[in-house]
């Protein structure tokens, strides 16, 4: 195991996003780092650019995942090529940038229960932490109504614009804490991963192309025992929504529609491994 975090950030036409990604990264006072650029984009110039902002440090690479695998698909073909798990893998968006302490605050997480570490994802957009994402497992009533609510993209674009200006759509209201504390969920715009994880059978596989891998890690935590650790003092700074949009294509409602009926499948089934996470 290599003593250092890597991030695997997904983009899809995220260039201009990623460089104040990288930027952050570059200026971190912990050097122990790198950073795999996913790129979906399919573009030729896309890929160019996300190239010319890996030259800017050896720490960073471009994997071309020759088409668009979806957030979490990215970042399960970029884990099958690369070498041995680091002690922490960070699943991200490239419209983020990292606190210069970041680094240093998650290599210094030492408690051996955790699976997952969710961090202060503070939103550029409502000013708020955007974790915890999920303090307990939703009710089944609640992804009922979230699947309902996704059946037509007329209603469900008008519901996604309208909640975006609220702080965002979720199965479950967001609980505010400031101190560290064991969670259901994470917000899945940046998750950490303990090599913990990986080791007791945890993987990035999620049957979902975009949205809802929030579950699936939670799940994949309850089912291998482990805990989501929410930390508020890991800080990243959001620039939400840049790749999706707020008035949401069809394409990406249907996404959204796959999700809530995901989302009602997993959950609405008895809850496994007691207590989970």
């Amino acid at each position: 195991m290599d003593n250092h975090v890597r991030f695997i950030a997904v983009s899809y036409f995220g260039s201009a996003d990623a460089a104040a990604l990288v930027e952050s990264l570059m200026g971190q006072w912990d050097p122990r780092w790198t950073l795999v650029l996913v790129d979906n984009s399919q573009s030729p110039s896309e890929l160019a650019a996300l190239e010319v902002l890996a030259s800017m440090d050896q720490r960073v690479q471009v994997l071309d995942s020759r088409g668009n695998l979806g957030y979490y698909g990215g970042a399960s073909a970029a884990l099958r090529l690369l070498p041995a798990s680091p002690r922490w893998t960070c699943v991200c968006n490239v419209d983020l940038t990292v606190a210069n302490d970041a680094v240093g605050e998650v290599l210094r997480d030492s408690e051996s229960s955790i699976g997952v570490l969710a961090p202060g994802i503070w939103s550029q957009k409502t000013g708020h932490d955007q974790n915890p994402y999920m303090r307990s497992r939703p009710s089944r009533r609640a992804t009922f109504l979230r699947y309902w609510m996704f059946r037509w993209t007329p209603v469900a674009r008008i519901l996604v614009a309208a909640s975006a200006l609220k702080g965002g759509l979720r199965v479950r209201p967001r609980l505010a804490l400031d101190t560290s504390s064991d969670i259901y969920a994470p917000h899945g715009a940046c998750i950490f991963f303990s090599t913990r994880y990986f080791q007791a059978g945890g993987d990035f596989e999620h049957p979902v192309f975009l949205f809802g891998e929030e579950i699936t890690v939670a799940e994949n935590c309850a089912r291998l025992g482990l805990k989501v650790g929410y930390r508020p003092q890991v800080r990243v700074y959001h620039n939400e929504h840049r790749a999706t949009g707020t008035w949401r294509s069809k394409n990406v409602l249907n996404a959204q529609r796959e999700a809530a009926r995901f989302l009602r499948a997993v959950l609405g089934g008895p809850r496994r491994g007691g207590s989970g996470c």
